[in-house]
């Protein structure tokens, strides 16, 4: 099986990750795997993220100057980064912060959104949190939401009623799904014309025919590299 920085095609540089459905496991997957093979990773946040655990991280820096970034990179070659640390998480940095941790480590990942834990989001006017310099977007979703009713699946859940024109007891479809992926007002917001890759993560919820189904329809509508995973369950490929 192919490593999941090589199913994503994660460059040097900074890599975003949006959506919901398993974004800060997957960033932490590749950073691990990026860290294997000696690669300096820094793993930091446009939003909040949840503080890391040892296991995904031991250096956690908040707020550091440019050469206390250097000293901890020599010590390990994964780091996480934020401004500062409230109720467990760690808080946005700055689109200059991230310039300078692109000069510093060869890999910036970065978690560009909220959702709430939920596997599906409309962003808000002020989502996602694109930095500048990021060259590949990561959208992340998660089928956890199919078959399940909006109201209880889906981050700004009146966003996403407004644009797929349903009610909140609606269950959530697999082209209601492809049409959060490709709307431009739903996770293609803010990407432009940025290189991205859509990561449908938690497929082991759904039966294999009904995700060879949804395949094969996302890819007569999405035209960039497609990635079916399991993060959790160490499972990942590209569809062909």
């Amino acid at each position: 099986m192919k490593k999941l920085i090589e199913c994503l095609e994660i460059n040097p540089g900074v890599t975003t990750f949006v959506g919901g459905g398993g974004k800060t496991s997957s960033i932490f997957q590749v950073a691990k795997e990026l860290q294997a093979q000696n690669k300096s990773v820094i793993v930091t946040t446009t939003t909040k993220m949840y503080y890391p655990t040892k296991e995904q991280a031991k250096i956690v820096l908040i707020n550091p100057a440019k050469e206390r970034i250097r000293e901890a990179l020599m010590q390990n070659t994964l780091i996480v980064i934020g401004q500062s640390h409230e109720e467990g998480k760690i808080t946005s940095v700055s689109d200059e912060q991230i310039e300078m941790m692109e000069q510093l480590a060869e890999y910036v990942l970065v978690e560009g959104d909220g959702s709430k834990h939920l596997p599906i989001k409309v962003p808000a006017e002020h989502e996602p949190v694109i930095p500048k310099s990021t060259q590949k977007v990561v959208i992340v979703v998660g089928m956890k939401a199919l078959n399940v009713p909006l109201e209880s699946c889906c981050f700004r859940k009146e966003r996403a009623m407004a644009l797929l024109e349903v009610q909140a007891s609606h269950l959530i479809s697999k082209m209601d799904i492809i049409t959060l992926i490709t709307s431009k007002v739903g996770l293609q917001k803010g990407i432009d014309e940025k290189a991205q890759t859509i990561l449908i993560n938690q497929i082991d919820l759904i039966e294999a025919k009904v995700l060879e189904c949804f395949s094969q329809c996302l890819k007569e509508n999405y035209k960039d590299t497609i990635v079916l995973a399991a993060i959790n369950q160490g499972y990942w490929k590209q569809v062909q």
